[in-house]
């Protein structure tokens, strides 16, 4: 139950993925299938040489084919393999939350100075994308530009989405008499 559940999802979300036209999240989704697949066979493995299984096997009569290094090189190779592309999201993954933790107390105190409430902040296709939400439609996005420079961000390209906060009641039948 355990290998279905970690295995058949990622291989759905590769089919949509690729469905929708999103073959970026088509190769994150292959990724993790990948990491599942080689996880389960070497620990599956280091849990039956751990286990003794196979001194038990030949002191049982199990005829055995002889166990080399090069019978598990093909899931070392398959480690090193995913190793590099889950190392190198792992820095993306860091690096935008860096990004985010600097970027954070300049747009908070922009945001605050101008009356608006921060909804969002993160990093997308290396972009600093920042959600507020407020009054105007623009309060000096300009100024925070010149703050997040001051920070030491002058080279983050940044979106910023306003969401205006206005409350409208509307009366019901009632109330219009």
């Amino acid at each position: 139950m355990a290998i279905a559940i970690s295995l058949v999802p990622p291989l759905a979300v590769v089919g949509l993925m690729l469905e929708s036209g999103q073959p970026s999240q088509s190769l994150g989704a292959l990724l993790t299938f990948g990491t599942n697949v080689a996880a389960i066979i070497a620990t599956g493995v280091a849990v039956m040489v751990a286990a003794g299984l196979r001194p038990a096997a030949l002191a049982a009569g199990v005829k055995l084919g002889r166990f080399e290094a090069r019978t598990l090189l093909p899931v070392g190779l398959a480690l090193a393999l995913l190793a590099v592309p889950l190392a190198v999201g792992s820095v993306q993954v860091a690096r935008s939350q860096l990004l985010v933790s600097q970027a954070q107390p300049v747009a908070q105190r922009w945001a605050d100075r101008f009356g608006f409430s921060l909804t969002r902040l993160e990093v997308t296709g290396g972009e600093l994308r920042i959600t507020a939400l407020g009054p105007d439609s623009d309060p000096h996005s300009g100024e925070l530009r010149t703050q997040l420079d001051k920070a030491g961000l002058e080279e983050v390209d940044v979106r910023v989405d306003f969401a205006l906060g206005r409350t409208v009641t509307v009366p019901g039948e009632t109330d219009r008499e």
